[in-house]
């Protein structure tokens, strides 16, 4: 193979984006997460197998009376155009966003912990609190968006609509249908806490108060199929600053 034809191959690669994925992985597991790449998942609508870039997962907290796992479902997007949000700004004292945030919140809970149970209800309370405080603690996210746009598209741009369907589905089948093995070898109660993410190489801005401002990220506030979800959107030049930010609140929580 020539040289010539090395390097068509790589710019083809850098063009479908794949690079930016082996990029975040290794940002990932350089962090101590245990990656997998291209895992699959059942879509909604289509009922077809699919895949996300990367499902990440690390350990909160280890007990003898409680096991708690966070799981990032995290989807890569090279974009050429900018993405812009309408947004408004974040306060997680505000009983509004504090509804909005727990009833985004996605977990799976072993059998230990059945539904309807004790565990079941603290665990809610749990990872109410760990959302409201890990939203608080990104200093990068203080915008919280519900509609979005993408310019330059003649009205028709459908990356951020395919972004954020990819790791909705991929978490609405991890709580539906994750392995049974994997909640079973832990015979404590054991809750799994999904965060979407989807990492974006390109301009991420939002758009308030008729002003366009240039973000690092923001959460992104969806519905889908009768569940709505809270995505972290961020720029794949921040994204190690993001995950840092979230390592240093794991942390605290821990202690």
């Amino acid at each position: 193979m020539s040289d010539d034809e090395i390097e068509k191959i790589l710019k083809d690669m850098e063009k479908q984006g794949f690079p930016l994925e082996i990029k975040i992985s290794e940002i990932i597991e350089a962090h101590g997460w245990a990656v997998a790449n291209q895992a699959s998942y059942t879509d909604l609508e289509t009922k077809k197998s699919r895949t996300i870039d990367i499902l990440a997962e690390r350990n909160v907290y280890y007990a003898s009376n409680l096991v708690f796992d966070i799981w990032l479902c995290v989807e890569c997007k090279k974009v050429k155009k900018p993405w812009v949000f309408y947004t408004t700004d974040i306060n997680v004292q505000i009983p509004r966003f504090q509804r909005e945030i727990i009833s985004s919140t996605h977990f799976s809970i072993n059998k230990v912990a059945k539904k309807g149970s004790n565990f079941e209800r603290i665990s809610k309370v749990i990872l109410g609190s760990f959302i409201l405080q890990s939203c608080y603690s990104q200093s990068i996210f203080k915008k919280l968006a519900h509609n979005s746009f993408e310019p330059f598209t003649k009205g028709e741009g459908v990356s951020i609509h395919k972004a954020r369907m990819q790791v909705s589905n991929m978490i609405l089948d991890l709580e539906k249908n994750v392995s049974s093995d994997t909640l079973s070898m832990i015979t404590v109660p054991y809750l799994i806490l999904y965060l979407p993410v989807i990492v974006v190489d390109g301009k991420v801005f939002v758009f308030q108060n008729n002003q366009l401002t240039e973000v690092e990220g923001l959460h992104y506030h969806v519905s889908y199929h009768q569940s709505s979800f809270i995505i972290d959107v961020v720029t794949a030049k921040s994204f190690e600053k993001y995950l840092s930010n979230l390592e240093q609140f794991i942390s605290n929580f821990k202690a």
